[in-house]
């Protein structure tokens, strides 16, 4: 996947809020770091202190931070677009505690390869998200391109499924 086309999805479907937001706070966090920069340089040498050269470089990280978080976003919403992914079934496995909030964790195969994605449960949000029991098969939708980014559906696989293709279903049997 190229740069290109993230480019031509969002001039397409546009961003989202935390992509505009990323997009905003990089661009002021350039700007910041191109003043500061230039202040850097027309300030004596004998002047300077470890603020003229820490701020900029900074600036420069927290930039670099919100490309990667809004590339990452909008690519992620890219390869999961309807008709860009696939199904297949996965199987939860364990059901863990990070950071004070519960989550289950769920295996699937694409191609034979073991990849695996997790979704918080419990209550978050003043919402009760239930979480499933361990074994409970559940659908997942992923990138073909990359099996790694993928969406856990709240679609029960049913017991009469049993063979899975290796690449998945186009859509849900």
């Amino acid at each position: 996947m190229m740069l290109s086309d993230i480019w031509d999805f969002v001039r397409d479907y546009g961003l989202e809020g935390r992509e505009w937001g990323a997009l905003i706070v990089g661009l002021l966090a350039a700007w910041w770091t191109v003043t500061q920069t230039k202040a850097s340089l027309h300030t004596k040498r004998e002047e300077l202190t470890y603020g003229h050269i820490f701020a900029p470089i900074s600036f420069l990280g927290l930039m670099a931070a919100c490309a990667f978080m809004l590339w990452y976003s909008t690519r992620t919403r890219l390869l999961l677009q309807p008709g860009a992914g696939r199904y297949t079934v996965g199987t939860i496995y364990q059901h863990k505690w990070t950071k004070g909030k519960r989550k289950y964790l769920l295996e699937y195969y694409v191609a034979g390869k073991r990849w695996q994605t997790d979704e918080l449960c419990g209550i978050q949000n003043n919402q009760n998200l239930p979480c499933p029991p361990v074994g409970t098969r559940l659908y997942v939708y992923f990138a073909l391109s990359d099996p790694n980014t993928a969406r856990i559906t709240a679609v029960p696989v049913p017991d009469s499924v049993r063979v899975v293709p290796p690449i998945g279903w186009v859509k849900l049997p």
